[in-house]
């Protein structure tokens, strides 16, 4: 998984693991809803295509840096099978994007980008909810990620969501040598209450 990176940490999103994480969501991928005035200014959620691939590697570099990924790799994730990817939306232009790999019990988290000018808006919050809405509706029965050490608005983010971190990778981040924090979500039983659906 990539950094990660999603500074977007407000507070008040659910209790703890599996129990209404995403109060409010209903912000609509590939709706057009969420159109106004708050503090996304007014970003709509739809599903990835092949065609943003050039605005996704730009995204990439300007949050990861030496790490980021290649525009081909960006293009492979984009178009893998058992991968579901996100853009945030504003104005015709695509200020975030996250993606999820659909394993047989469980949900990777593949990454995590908000474009720096946009960072604060709750964007990073809405593209992670929209990736725990498809893996449930995936039947998967946790979500994992990684996020570099030090990265404190993510992995803030990803704490109050639910995620407990479980381990900790060695040097993962290349070539930076930083090590990752292993993460998971245990998601709700099919029938009990957890991540709100899309509207």
């Amino acid at each position: 998984m990539n950094q990660a990176v999603a500074p977007d940490a407000e507070s008040g999103v659910g209790t703890g693991v599996g129990t209404g994480v995403g109060t409010g969501v209903g912000t609509g991928v590939g709706t057009g809803a969420g159109t106004g005035a708050g503090p996304d200014g007014g970003a709509c959620l739809r599903e990835a295509t092949a065609s943003d691939v050039d605005r996704l590697a730009e995204l990439e570099q300007a949050s990861f840096g030496a790490e980021a990924w290649s525009r081909r790799l960006v293009f492979e994730e984009l178009t893998g099978p058992h991968r579901r990817y996100f853009v945030a939306e504003a104005g015709g232009r695509v200020t975030g994007y996250a993606g999820l790999f659909l394993g047989l019990d469980s949900a990777e988290v593949m990454t995590v980008a908000v474009d720096p000018a946009w960072r604060g808006r709750g964007l990073g919050r809405r593209l992670m909810l929209a990736l725990l809405t498809e893996a449930e509706r995936a039947g998967k029965r946790r979500v994992m990620l990684e996020v570099a050490v030090g990265s404190e608005a993510a992995i803030g983010l990803y704490r109050s969501l639910g995620f407990a971190q479980i381990g900790r990778r060695r040097g993962y981040y290349q070539p930076s040598g930083r090590d990752a924090l292993v993460m998971r979500l245990d998601l709700a039983p099919a029938g009990a209450a957890g991540v709100q659906p899309l509207m």
